[in-house]
């Protein structure tokens, strides 16, 4: 069967990979529907942090195709989506509900070296993975948004980690993706004022049609003079969602004093910074990367009750022979917000 995966060299294309087995115990067999191109995806195969032959796809939506031994949560045909990280629910972090500190975690289409064990991902057809990965898909959700979870579920986590609450200003870096679905979250926790800096004017005009209070574009407006006006004390909490250097810097700039800078994107250059700018303010800089089984199920709630309401997200569905176009696009253009692939039958 032919499969989206890494080649090398900081390539992608389709792969000639083999058929998965019959599952083994605790284990499903998945028929893929759609699978998201994450940017850390890209990122990731720009880094050539992959190795070479790894199937892709750590955001998928999938219908159940077979069942190993001990499985009894599902049944063949049920739709699903999943996380693509899996503790081993044997070691304190995953018995305190904290499986993203698992040291012995499964990873599912995730890059080389995050997780000991890693599996096939998404842009495979047909794939085996841990029933616990699992979550069923409510009638409410599509097969299409089904692939949206896993980003959303990022964000949701995201703004978990904050102590945000009704009234409080937050600021977004970047109108990517991830971006909007922080605005999709923060919108659904009930924060005060969201507030969205961008580059790039037609991913700005985005951020406010899903639902900015205020977008602030590089180049038009005096974006620290602006924030200073909407915030006077600076906002409660800043979020980074576009990974490159400097930005932790410039978010440090636009959090109020004592306030926190919650780090979503993915940087992979290093970086520099000026602590001594940092002292009179004492934020808390965090990082966000994985969300907890608990926080993951909220997401699909969410969703399901439309208080995040992502479906427009979906800018475009490519077949997965388009891969190479696709993530070539997606390196260099900025007017889609998420693509989908539909992996080969």
């Amino acid at each position: 069967m032919q499969a989206g995966a890494y080649l090398d060299e900081g390539k992608v294309g389709v792969l000639e990979v083999d058929e998965p087995p019959l599952p083994g115990r605790g284990e499903v067999t998945l028929d893929s529907a759609f699978a998201g191109v994450c940017g850390s995806d890209l990122h990731m195969v720009e880094a050539q942090f992959f190795p070479p032959g790894q199937v892709l796809g750590h955001e998928f939506s999938a219908t159940v195709r077979a069942l190993g031994e001990g499985v009894e949560a599902f049944t063949v045909g049920d739709r699903v989506t999943l996380r693509p990280w899996v503790g081993c629910g044997q070691c304190a972090p995953c018995r305190d509900g904290h499986d993203p500190y698992c040291e012995e975690a499964t990873g599912i289409g995730m890059f080389h070296g995050l997780t000991p064990r890693g599996l096939p991902g998404g842009m495979a057809p047909r794939l085996n993975v841990p029933a616990a990965a699992l979550h069923h898909l409510p009638g409410s959700i599509g097969l299409e948004l089904g692939a949206l979870i896993e980003p959303l579920a990022v964000a949701w986590h995201a703004i978990q980690a904050t102590d945000l609450g009704p009234g409080d200003d937050c600021v977004i870096l970047g109108a990517g993706p991830i971006g909007i679905a922080l605005i999709l979250a923060a919108r659904a926790s009930g924060v005060g004022r969201i507030i969205v800096t961008e580059r790039i004017p037609a991913r700005a005009e985005i951020a406010g049609r899903f639902g900015a209070d205020h977008v602030l574009l590089a180049g038009r407006d005096d974006i620290t003079a602006e924030i200073a006006r909407i915030c006077p004390r600076g906002a409660h909490t800043v979020f980074d969602a576009v990974g490159m250097p400097g930005t932790i810097h410039e978010s440090v700039t636009y959090v109020r004093r004592g306030g926190r800078v919650q780090v979503v994107g993915v940087c992979m250059q290093p970086d520099s910074v000026l602590p001594a700018f940092w002292l009179a303010r004492e934020p808390t800089i965090a990082i966000s990367f994985i969300y907890s089984e608990a926080e993951f199920a909220e997401t699909v709630e969410l969703v399901a009750a439309r208080k995040i309401d992502a479906e427009s997200m979906i800018t475009r569905i490519e077949p997965m022979r388009e891969i190479v176009p696709v993530f070539n696009a997606l390196a260099h253009a900025k007017e889609d917000v998420k693509v989908l692939l539909k992996p080969l039958a």
